[in-house]
């Protein structure tokens, strides 16, 4: 779509990242509606896309990856998402203490990633886990794909599910719901 530079799905939002020159205003309305097809034409969300992926597998005593994944859940991606990004677990070096994670949506390309990185992920786990001696970031591969239509494509492909409860739409900027009353 002319005026749209990117396209980030990940649970429970969509981030749209516009081409620099052209001005919201007139794009929101097309991107709404693409958006809306594309989640109607999807019908139902299904029953393992609300089960969560990288959920650590259970063991006997205290969990390391475990209690990292909780404070990042709890603590950190939620204040993320509210700016259209996502930060994901990726591995935690016991050896050297260092925790990996993948930044996604807006966080990926964002010139302020590395002080979130640095200053409020780092910050934050440390406080909550100590054995975390700092926090590095794996580069995201996704962020090769150039199409945003083949991104909506795959998207709906990969949630094109009967089953499971209905699809919910909902639209927000910054953190804010929006309403779609106008278009």
């Amino acid at each position: 779509m002319p005026g749209v530079g990117g396209v980030f799905v990940a649970r429970g939002f969509v981030t749209v990242t516009r081409t620099a020159g052209l001005p919201w205003a007139g794009l929101r309305p097309k991107v709404i509606a693409a958006l809306s097809g594309v989640l109607e034409r999807a019908g139902r969300v299904p029953a393992q896309a609300t089960a969560r992926v990288d959920a650590p597998e259970a063991s006997g005593g205290v969990d390391l990856e475990a209690e990292i994944r909780g404070v990042l859940d709890r603590h950190v991606r939620p204040g993320v998402a509210r700016d259209g990004g996502d930060i994901v677990f990726e591995r935690f070096d016991v050896g050297t203490g260092v925790l990996w994670i993948r930044m996604r949506g807006a966080c990926g390309g964002c010139p302020s990633a590395r002080l979130t990185l640095k200053g409020g992920v780092q910050r934050i786990v440390q406080h909550y886990v100590p054995e975390v001696a700092g926090v590095e970031e794996v580069a995201d591969e996704t962020s090769a794909v150039v199409s945003v239509g083949e991104r909506l494509k795959a998207w709906a492909a990969r949630h094109d599910h009967r089953s499971g409860p209905p699809a919910r739409t909902t639209f927000s900027h910054q953190g804010r719901p929006i309403s779609t009353e106008r278009l």
